[in-house]
């Protein structure tokens, strides 16, 4: 028997994007479709102003320079944005230096720094980044990446790992190494390199067209351990964007789609409430989620930033 796929694709580099009359709000949950979360519950790419439990998030236009003037180094030819190569060079050597401020106040950024609880963004505009960051007048919809940092608590002792997927971008650092990367197809290998080679990836659909669901690197944790998170999303041709991060644990009992997927939980610094829970099941529709077995990872409250 053969079950629907969660998910219409869409293409990527789609040649226009139309305007999405979907309101302004201080939470970017909130203003996407459904009943919204609430301003302050940190969903989407985040909510101004600071939360007790959530990672502090910048966005940054590689377009341009940091005093906003045009980075000549970047293509302005669609078919050069679209290939993405001067994107992926600049990921890449992030990632080869550890995502140094020195390299990252090279660029423009967006004014507002963001708080995330968790991150489940369904396909919206990509102008909604630098919109929700306070810079939709500076930034255009492509060549930008919001990273978001900070040390997080282990709930529980056992072995972790991150699931994710993104158009087009994603990453999780945890204490200085890398253990996801859940890319477009297209860029996912070029991102990845040789931790990409290692692993099985894309077994399953996300509820973001095209793009798999990739699982990251198993890690032993404690109960009580501080660790040093750095989770890094992005776009790189403008037109439609969506991320999710999910995190599952070695040895838990999840339920299965009728694919044989894991439903697992999202990675969260807070626990998700009703109103939270509600809004995002609106968002993904048949995609589901796991809401009892939920690691709480909160925020001890540091960041580099």
């Amino acid at each position: 028997m053969t079950t629907a796929p969660v998910s219409i694709p869409v293409p990527e580099e789609a040649p226009a994007v139309p305007s999405l009359d979907i309101g302004f709000s201080d939470d970017f949950g909130a203003g996407f479709g459904g009943t919204g979360s609430g301003p302050g519950s940190g969903s989407g790419f985040g909510s101004r102003g600071s939360l007790d439990s959530a990672l502090a998030g910048r966005l940054y236009d590689f377009k341009q320079r940091a005093g906003g003037t045009p980075n000549t180094d970047y293509p302005t030819d669609k078919a050069a944005i679209s290939r993405g190569d001067e994107y992926v060079k600049i990921i890449t050597e992030l990632h080869d230096r550890k995502f140094p401020d020195s390299m990252l106040n090279d660029y423009f950024r967006a004014p507002f720094e963001l708080s995330l609880t968790h991150l489940a963004i369904p396909y919206s505009n990509a102008a909604e980044g630098p919109r929700y960051f306070g810079a939709e007048e500076e930034i255009k919809p492509s060549g930008w990446m919001a990273q978001y940092n900070g040390t997080v608590i282990v709930p529980e002792s056992g072995r972790y790992r991150f699931v994710g997927a993104a158009d087009d971008y994603l990453s999780v650092t945890i204490n200085g190494k890398v253990r996801l990367y859940a890319c477009w197809p297209s860029i996912q290998q070029r991102i990845a390199g040789d931790w990409d080679k290692k692993k099985k990836s894309g077994e399953w659909d996300s509820p973001l067209a095209n793009a798999r669901l990739i699982a990251g690197d198993w890690i032993n944790l404690r109960a009580g351990q501080k660790i040093e998170m750095e989770l890094a999303i992005g776009e790189r041709p403008g037109g439609m964007v969506g991320f999710l991060l999910q995190v599952e644990k070695a040895n838990e009992n999840y339920r299965k789609d009728p694919n044989g997927r894991p439903i697992l939980p999202l990675f969260t610094t807070q626990a998700l409430d009703p109103a939270t829970q509600q809004d995002i099941k609106s968002k993904f529709g048949s995609y589901e989620f796991e809401w009892e077995k939920v690691p709480v990872f909160r925020s001890a409250k540091t960041s580099k930033r």
